[in-house]
Parts: structure tokens; C-alpha cells; sequence
């Protein structure tokens, strides 16, 4: 957990972090279908998935807040 927040801190993050299990990492990538960090995940208030976001450039982030506008005007 310290490794943790002092890489949160260094790397001026100001979001949450956490660590995953091999099994829970392995999961994640078979769902995305991609072997990549980092990966967003959109799930709806029913739980169902509604987007898989790979990466963090801008063009995946107004892919995500596309999707996000999408699903919340449902």
C-alpha cells in the first residue's frame, strides 16, 4: 500500500489506485481483449459492461466521455 501511494504521489495522480491479483489482472485483459495498462471499464447502473477504453490519450478519453453521455441520457 505505501509503494502505492508514494507512486500516486510522485507521479501527481489524483485518482484512486490499487493492486490486482495476477488472476484479477488476467481477467481484466481477457474482458478487453487487450494486454494493455491503462484500461477503463464503463459499467451501467445494471452492471452490464457499456465500453472498454484502452490507453489514455486524448482521443480515448472523448471516446469515454462520448460513451458516458451516451448511456446516462438512456
Amino acid at each position: 500500500v505505501e509503494e502505492i501511494k508514494e507512486f500516486a504521489e510522485e507521479m501527481k495522480l489524483n485518482y484512486q489506485l490499487g493492486w490486482a491479483e495476477k488472476d484479477l489482472t488476467m481477467e481484466f485483459y481477457r474482458i478487453s481483449q487487450a494486454n494493455a495498462i491503462p484500461q477503463s471499464f464503463l459499467i451501467d447502473r445494471e452492471g452490464h459492461l457499456r465500453g472498454v477504453f484502452i490507453g489514455g490519450s486524448n482521443k480515448v478519453i472523448t471516446q469515454m466521455k462520448d460513451t458516458i453521455e451516451k448511456v446516462t441520457a438512456e
